[in-house]
Parts: structure tokens; sequence; C-alpha cells
């Protein structure tokens, strides 16, 4: 049995914020951000919007907005606002102010901000299962995948805003991207039901990413690997827990997002006891629905097996893994 490697690299998903006290120093400005946290001040891409919340300096307390401007609406619109926050939209490149005016526990505040708006001259684009490098990963056909992807300038700086997808997919026909996705960090493709090379290429330099598309069909195997990277050894302590991520394989290859039955037994249930898991909340990996769960019971090699059903053209695709229990220090 061949022993059981560990992912070098595992994409994470943020939901941090961004923050900006005022001109005026009454209000703070915020908004959900994935990369560059302490500049605020990015620019907002050329056909992008972005939603910015509203607080009160200290306290942090929500306001009630009751007007917001652009002192050039030709390069950033208000396209909307709603109690505490609002939307601007990106139209040309440029700069402009945003005044506001709201009301607080504190009485009426107003408050300001400066905003950039740039078009991004770079879009780079990656695989969520595979170090940043890899050109080409496995995804399964006539699944809803998730491509990360940044915007930037040409010095590198973030270009940022959701709805600026500057993307095509190539053959059209072998995956739909979702346009609507107010998702800033990654790309939504529903891939097609066909098996094949697609490539999502950048319509703005010469980014592109490679997928090549299975069937759940061509699955032959498995690999797994643990929440933590700490070693080349999956271990469990007695009497603890612990949640594992199953790849689905194809000659070797993982396949990154896969969404297939998948079930799981334990070979040594005196050592561990291991089940499937449909899916683990609050994972951090990226659109990744098949767990395991391993339940070390005494010292030893835990030996589980992983079928999926529809692998090896419907006959089943089985194998086994292993971790070791390990006595506490």
């Amino acid at each position: 049995m061949k022993p059981i490697t560990i992912l070098p690299f595992l994409l994470l998903l943020s939901a941090c914020q961004s923050n900006l006290t005022g001109n005026e120093g009454n209000l703070v400005f915020s908004y959900t951000a994935d990369d560059a946290l302490g500049d605020f001040n990015k620019p907002i891409g050329v056909g992008a919007s972005l939603e910015i919340q509203v607080t009160t300096v200290g306290s942090r307390l929500p306001v009630n907005l009751s007007s917001v401007t652009s002192s050039d609406p030709e390069v950033l619109e208000v396209t909307g606002t709603a109690t505490n926050h609002f939307v601007v939209h990106g139209l040309n490149p440029g700069t402009s102010l945003i005044e506001v005016e709201a009301d607080s526990v504190d009485g009426t505040l107003t408050d300001s901000v400066n905003l950039l708006s740039a078009a991004p001259d770079v879009v780079k684009l990656y695989h969520s299962c595979e170090v940043p490098t890899v050109r080409t990963a496995l995804y399964q056909a006539g699944t809803n995948i998730l491509i990360p992807f940044d915007l930037e300038k040409a010095n590198g700086q973030p270009v940022i805003g959701y709805g600026l997808h500057p993307v095509e997919i190539t053959p059209a026909a072998s995956g739909v991207l979702d346009e609507t996705s107010l998702d800033q960090a990654n790309l939504h493709v529903l891939l097609g039901e066909t098996a094949g090379e697609v490539t999502v290429s950048s319509t703005i330099d010469d980014g592109t990413l490679n997928l090549n598309v299975v069937s759940a069909g061509a699955i032959d195997g498995a690999s797994f690997n643990p929440l933590s990277t700490d070693g080349t050894d999956v271990v469990v302590f007695e009497g603890e827990t612990r949640f594992a991520h199953v790849f689905p394989m194809v000659a070797d290859q993982r396949i990154c997002q896969a969404n297939v039955t998948m079930t799981a037994e334990s070979k040594t249930p005196e050592l561990c006891k291991v089940s499937a898991v449909a899916n683990l909340e609050e994972t951090t990996a990226v659109n990744e629905s098949l767990w395991v769960k391993i339940e070390a019971i005494a010292f030893g090699t835990c030996v589980f097996g992983v079928t999926f059903p529809e692998g090896a053209d419907g006959a089943g695709a089985q194998v086994d893994l292993e971790v070791s229990v390990a006595k506490k220090p």
C-alpha cells in the first residue's frame, strides 16, 4: 500500500474587511476584501461594483444613510443605498470623492472618502487544489466549479469589485460562466456534460488555465488530505477524531471539487471507526465536499476503504487508505 502524503497547497477563502476612517473622522468605510487588506484605496475595476459599509468611528455602530453622492459620476457612479451600506460602480478610470450623510446615535454625521477606478491589465487564474504554478487540473463533467482569480494593474496592484469577469471559455459549449455572481475571489462555472479539454482565457492579457474534464465513470481510485499540513504521515491520537478530505483519482491525478457519491468503511474496526461525511461546514477548502470522519480507538494502523459507486464505468471504484493511530504523548 502506498503511503499517504499531504497536499502541499490548500487555497483559503477569506471574508476579511478593508477599513478606512473618512476624511472628516466621523465615519468608518469598509468592504469585504480577499487581498491587500491594509490598502483600502485599491482601484475599483471599470465595469465592477463594490459594496461599502458605513459605521460610526469608535463604537463602530451601523448608521442610516440619508445621502450618498459622487463628485464625478462619470468615474464612479452610486448605484444603490440601503440602510448602512452603498454600492459604487466603476465607469471610467479616475478618482471621485464619495460624500455621505447619515443618521446615528450621535445625531446627523457627514463624511467623505476618496475612491479610485481603473481598468485591470492582468488576469491571474488558479486551480483550487493545485499549487499556483500548475496550469492543468482535472474536473468532473456537469458540475459547478469555482476558479480562483485575481485582477491587477500592470504594477501588481489589485483591482477590486464584483461583476467584472474578463475571461472567455473555449470551446464555448464546454462551460457557462455565471456573470451574475457577486464573488470577488472566484469565477463560478457550470461545466458541460462532455469530457474533454477546456480552456479559460483572459480577454485582456495572455493568462490561461487548462481544465481536463472527465466523467465520474473515469474515477479509478482515491487519495486524501487531512485538514492540517504539518508532515507527511497522517496521524490520529487514540480517543480523538479527525476529518480528512478525499480526492477521487483518475490515473493517479486528483479531481478538483468532485461532486460524486462516496461511501467509507473501516477495515480495522477494533482500531478505528470511519464514515463518509457529505459536507463539512466551515471548511477552508474551496468547494470541496468529500470528507471522511476518522474516530481513533486503539494504537495501530487504521485501514479503511472508500468507494465511488459511479466510478469504473459504473462498476464502482474502491481503494484502501490508511492512517496511523498513535498513543497520546
